[in-house]
């Protein structure tokens, strides 16, 4: 495992979440929405964090991309729930929390499966 891959990786999610995440708020800030989209789009945001992210690992590491993905997903999981426990103190929900694991970890795959096939 390339430990600096993963590290560049999870910073370039971090950095997408936070990029695409400001153009959503003020998208919803400005145009009235149902409410019902904003679970659908906080899913889009990281899905298309991760998956930036796990393209940047897969693409410094040059090999195993799957793997370099898949541990961008476990540092952001592991990320956000140390910063929902300390910070928001959100109430913890199993199985809502095993759904956005999933997505999370299959985002990580496949940017990180994407950044070592395409050259």
């Amino acid at each position: 495992m390339d430990a600096r891959a993963i590290f560049w990786g999870f910073s370039i999610a971090l950095g997408t979440l936070l990029v695409l995440g400001a153009v959503f708020a003020v998208v919803f800030y400005y145009f009235t929405t149902n409410l019902t989209w904003w679970t659908v789009f906080a899913l889009v945001v990281i899905f298309l964090s991760l998956v930036s992210g796990g393209y940047v690992a897969g693409r410094k590491a040059q090999k195993k991309g799957l793997w370099h993905g898949l541990w961008v997903s476990i540092l952001f999981i592991i990320f956000f729930l140390i910063l929902s426990f300390t910070v928001f103190h959100t109430p913890f929900s199993l199985i809502t929390f095993l759904e956005k694991s999933f997505i999370m970890l299959l985002a990580g795959a496949i940017g990180g499966i994407i950044g070592v096939s395409i050259f």
